[in-house]
């Protein structure tokens, strides 16, 4: 969680699933995608919850010019994080 410094978006994220893949995007205000995931049926390998907080994880995301990197994500409410896992 101490990892957690830089703010680098604040904004919406949209969920899609078809078949074994889920879509996360990370939307900026005009609704242009800032970070988009692709996960598939091994979650674990693209999405961590931090330790000690169960509203912190870790995502591993790309940039729209498809930059990989591994970015934090936190929910303001509890409830919100529960259904992100």
């Amino acid at each position: 969680v101490d990892d957690f410094k830089d703010l680098i978006f604040r904004g919406d994220m949209k969920i899609t699933v078809k078949g074994n893949l889920c879509v996360v995007y990370f939307l900026n205000d005009d609704k242009s995608i800032f970070l988009i995931s692709i996960i598939n049926e091994n979650i674990e390998q693209f999405v961590q919850e931090a330790s000690g907080s169960t509203r912190y994880f870790t995502l591993k995301a790309m940039t729209v010019e498809g930059v990989p990197g591994i970015y934090g994500v936190v929910f303001k409410q509890r409830n919100d994080a529960f259904d992100f896992m």
